[in-house]
């Protein structure tokens, strides 16, 4: 005889932490197997006593039933149906038994019973042969087992138990899962429902008002704070079961702390539900935290262009309240629809879904307390095909290729004319600038859908003039391709629009092949920032002669031409038997202030209740260099000029030693930003290009609200700025002479004086002699106190101009 059992009843708990099993077992004709479904995972707390049944369903069937347990690896579990404890009624097939469960430190740690039943099961006698001999009972024997976890209790479980916080405060990570409640225990915020109580020790070190809050635990807990050395003695100092003004902060209270005296501080349930992560606050002088995290998006940028829907966004945040309870979560939102949640905190990112057309991107964080910062928008453009615009038309490059697209997505845009004279609406636009004169032939034979070719010349979109266009290449069968021959004008742009006739759409094959009707070679002078070539890109006829000219910005001078040809003439003749590509070459050759002086020009800067002043920098490199100086959190210095400026560039070396993002040197024109630094960046060289006329120039260093990085300064120097007094250039050159001494050389007008200084420290500089330069504007001079020899340290020199 077989039993085919399982469990039919799992886990129950009571504020003791106590479980409960049953199992059920059933007699079934030999030729039946049994089964078992264990209840795996059941909870149980170290050190508790656990009753545990077996129910027999069909327990009348059997005669001497005994059920045995061992509870591994060697306790006995004993099983009783006689109503003696823990059995409440005899008789009734329900096997009890008590389990202790042992103290498992501070691991979860699994255990399995196993239980027996033994019994005997009578056949039934035979209706139809009232003289047939009873069979002897058969033995059946059904073996169960099920796994159970025992779990620890909270290490501050008990009040004598309680962990310490630091005499300054802190923040304690915890949790009150598996914690009971002790006799003589206070009920906690006067809840007669409250369970699950932990235990925390304070004694401060100086009197203050200090805040106790659970901002940011998992579940609704109670906060109640005592004095007392026993549970018996306890006197309540404040408790709490919520925050009545701000209904979306935990439990918090605010006390009136005393040098030395002992707090004790009970977290715990509401009710017997109430478990789950503590995350408990003492912060001396601290406040409410009520204030969402700032958040910064720094990719993409603003009015970004993307041609997938799905993009990746990235950026920081920081709590800015002084005591902030800390970033929880980041989340975004495109449209207005629903929060995406994304990876990461004070570091964050994560993959966003665009709309077709244009996206509004909303970013914002929540704190532990589920205060909701400032939003931090940008806009994005998803633009699906990606030259569906007339402004975003696709270069074609080359003078024959092939280009695919489709236009299922594409639109039609206001003013745009009726291609082949057909009202389409579906195009996608391409654009050719030709080389030459000649004739452009396109077709988009290959797509798969019924097309409409038009090319245009014009620079606005109402504006275009047909120069050639065709809807189908032949009307007189059933192609649906388009085909046309335009005729360019060298140098001139011209637009191509492909859409579907009456709507159509699909896969756009656009083949296209320029042929030229003379012989050109092309002149390709590369842009460079430090000042401008004619003349401009184009084709030349063979054989013509062309002056090319450099024209550098002010504080720069012309070096020489690289590329095709390498020369330092300037102007440049060339005759155009060839392609000839160059790029002209500059460099700087003075600067309006390298700060050298040790002072700020009062007849450069405008440094009105700034804080910037001329400090050594610690580098050989830079010497002196302008520094921003002592800022508050909050505040802001800035090195202003404002004057009539040529065309030209502005530069300068900056240095930045601040909080990355937060504390930052910016750089403005005409009050727009149009540079921004951070961290730490050492050296770096900067050049912003201005046109002729009045601008405001400003360096301003910023702070954020709270923490400071690094040095927590800007340094600026080697100062250019294109205005008409300009220092005349000269340059300082140092050779040595016979590996012994050394010989300094100054280039610059002839007839100049200038004085020679030297320093080995940057912290003063030594006047050494006044030179005067020739007539063709050098003057050289030996330094007779220097020698290998003579000097153990680095010398350094400098000249001024008289």
């Amino acid at each position: 005889m077989k039993i085919n059992t399982k469990i039919i009843s799992g886990f129950a708990s009571s504020l003791l932490g106590l479980s409960t099993l049953h199992l059920s077992a059933q007699a079934v004709p030999p030729d039946v197997g049994g089964s078992l479904a264990p209840a795996d995972g059941t909870i149980w707390i170290t050190e508790t006593v656990n009753p545990v049944f077996v129910t027999i369903a069909n327990g009348a069937d059997f005669q001497n039933l005994t059920v045995t347990g061992i509870f591994e690896p060697d306790v006995v579990v004993n099983f009783n149906d006689a109503g003696a404890a823990p059995d409440t009624t005899g008789g009734d097939f329900v096997f009890s038994a008590e389990i202790t469960t042992p103290d498992v430190g501070r691991v979860a740690t699994p255990f399995q019973i196993i239980v027996t039943i033994d019994g005997e099961w009578q056949e039934p006698a035979n209706p139809d042969d009232p003289n047939a001999e009873p069979v002897d009972p058969v033995p059946v024997t059904m073996e169960l087992s099920a796994t159970y976890t025992v779990v620890p209790r909270p290490l501050n479980d008990d009040f004598l138990e309680g962990l310490k916080i630091p005499n300054l405060g802190g923040v304690a990570l915890s949790t009150n899962n598996w914690a009971s409640l002790e006799p003589l225990e206070p009920l906690h915020g006067e809840l007669d429902t409250v369970s699950s109580s932990v235990w925390w020790n304070w004694s401060p070190n100086s009197d203050s008002d200090t805040l106790i809050d659970l901002s940011g635990s998992s579940f609704d807990p109670v906060l109640a704070v005592y004095t007392g050395i026993s549970l018996e003695s306890l006197e309540l100092v404040a408790s709490a079961i919520n925050d009545p003004v701000n209904s979306n902060l935990k439990a918090n209270v605010t006390i009136q702390a005393k040098k030395g005296v002992t707090y004790r501080i009970a977290v715990s349930g509401q009710d017997s539900a109430g478990e789950g992560d503590i995350r408990l606050r003492v912060l001396p002088g601290a406040s409410v935290d009520l204030q969402g995290p700032q958040v910064t998006i720094l990719q993409p940028a603003t009015q970004s262009k993307f041609n997938e829907p799905i993009i990746r966004i990235q950026g920081l945040a920081k709590d800015p309240h002084p005591d902030g309870i800390g970033v929880r979560e980041i989340f975004a939102t495109v449209n207005g629809g629903s929060p995406v949640l994304m990876t990461g905190t004070l570091q964050w990112s994560g993959d966003l879904t665009l709309e077709p057309g244009v996206n509004i991107i909303e970013v914002y964080g929540v704190d532990h307390a589920d205060n909701q910062g400032p939003v931090d928008t940008i806009v994005a453009i998803l633009q699906i095909p990606k030259n569906d615009h007339f402004e975003d038309a696709e270069d074609l490059l080359e003078v024959a290729g092939n280009v695919t697209e489709s236009n299922e997505q594409a639109t039609i845009e206001e003013n745009e004319p009726f291609h082949a004279e057909n009202d389409g609406g579906r195009s996608i636009w391409y654009k050719f600038i030709a080389p030459s004169n000649g004739e452009l032939s396109l077709t988009t034979e290959g797509s798969d859908f019924d097309t409409l070719l038009a090319v245009y010349s014009g620079a606005e979109l109402a504006e275009l003039v047909a120069v050639a266009f065709n809807d189908d290449a032949n009307s007189n069968d059933d192609t649906f391709y388009s085909e046309l021959v335009a005729p360019l004008v060298s140098g001139e742009t011209y637009y191509i629009a492909v859409d579907g006739f009456g709507g159509d759409f699909g896969l756009v094959e656009l083949q296209y092949i320029f042929v030229t009707k003379e012989v050109f070679f092309g002149l390709q002078i590369a842009n460079v920032m430090e000042g401008t070539a004619a003349p401009a890109d184009q084709l030349f006829l063979a054989g013509s002669l062309v002056e090319i000219t450099a024209t550098p910005y002010p504080g720069y001078g012309f070096v020489r031409w690289e590329g095709s040809l390498e020369s330092t003439i300037n102007p440049l003749q060339v005759e155009m038997v060839e392609n000839i590509g160059l790029t002209p070459v500059f460099e700087q050759i003075f600067v309006t202030d390298d700060f050298e002086t040790g002072f700020l020009n009062s007849d450069v800067w405008d440094f009105t209740n700034s804080k910037w002043s001329v400090i050594a920098s610690g580098s050989s490199e830079h010497g002196f260099a302008a520094n921003s100086g002592f800022v508050l959190d909050g505040g802001s210095t800035s090195l202003v000029i404002e004057r009539d400026l040529l065309k030209g560039l502005v530069a300068f070396d900056y240095k930045v030693s601040s909080e990355l993002t937060w504390d930052r040197l910016e750089f403005y024109v005409d009050s727009n930003r149009v540079g921004r630094w951070s961290g730490e960046t050492g050296w770096r060289h900067f050049v912003w290009p201005v046109e002729a006329g009045n601008h405001l120039l400003e360096w301003r260093y910023s702070k954020d609200n709270n923490f400071s990085e690094g040095s927590d300064l800007a340094m600026i120097d080697n100062v250019l700025i294109p205005i008409e007094n300009n220092p005349e250039p000269a340059r300082l050159s140092i050779a040595s002479v016979d590996g012994l001494a050394l010989q300094l050389e100054i280039q610059g007008l002839p007839g100049s004086l200038f004085t020679i200084q030297s320093t080995e420290d940057f912290s003063t500089w030594a006047n050494l002699t006044t030179v005067q330069t020739d007539d063709t504007g050098i003057v050289q001079w030996e330094d007779p106190d220097y020698s290998s020899e003579s000097v153990s340290a680095a010398r350094f020199y400098r000249v001024l101009s008289e």
